[in-house]
């Protein structure tokens, strides 16, 4: 309801393609707009953003904004060089002894929570440039239950409705503490989902319209 919301008062983007079907690169290409051939970074955890890159929030920094990020996934760990130009650089902490470290992620709620938490103790006569990240909807589904009743049990579908719950509680705040034309807000998506189609139940390997097609 909430992207429904916005959607209705904002402009849509129905053919908009992701350059690379994977986080990483792709969270790249957004924060700089090269492509992955020029920044250097074609897949997740093997390489990281050259220093030499510019990304949008060191142009906002350099334009005196204050920048904070919040990620909810350490595949976008400061590690990989996309804290490039941020104050703040919110990330999970892996848990100890984590097999695979790119699957400790945070959920929607605590993104939000921290992005919330920051906004009202930040310097209200500075401008700023927030980048809230949220990893759901995305493999391996794990929806908080109240979400998954909603979404008739399906786990995708409960991850998209806990994130649009998420996305209207931070949207609301800025409504009010900003009002609706005091900011700009861009809602985007890194890449999609095969759900089985091509072979691929999920992304990453193959460059089909269900995996590079986003909103």
């Amino acid at each position: 309801p909430n992207l429904t919301r916005l959607a209705k008062a904002c402009i849509v983007y129905d053919r908009a393609h992701t350059v690379a079907p994977i986080t990483l690169p792709a969270h790249v290409s957004m924060m700089t707009g090269l492509y992955p051939l020029r920044h250097g970074v074609r897949d997740n955890g093997w390489a990281s953003l050259s220093p030499e890159a510019l990304t949008l929030a060191e142009r906002a920094q350099e334009r005196g904004f204050e920048t904070a990020a919040f990620v909810s996934a350490v595949v976008l760990s400061a590690a990989y060089g996309l804290d490039q130009g941020f104050d703040l650089y919110s990330e999970p902490v892996p848990h100890a002894g984590a097999p695979v470290a790119a699957l400790t992620r945070r959920s929607s709620r605590e993104v939000t929570d921290d992005a919330l938490a920051w906004f009202e103790q930040r310097d209200a006569d500075q401008p700023f440039l927030l980048w809230v990240h949220y990893f759901d909807p995305h493999f391996p589904y794990a929806p908080p239950p109240e979400f998954l009743e909603q979404a008739g049990g399906k786990p995708d579908r409960a991850e998209v409705a806990s994130m649009d719950h998420d996305v209207g509680r931070l949207v609301d705040r800025l409504d009010e503490v900003l009002g609706t034309d005091g900011y700009l807000l861009a809602i985007v998506a890194d890449h999609g989902e095969s759900f089985g189609r091509h072979g691929e139940p999920t992304h990453t390997a193959y460059a089909y319209e269900a995996t590079i097609h986003v909103p």
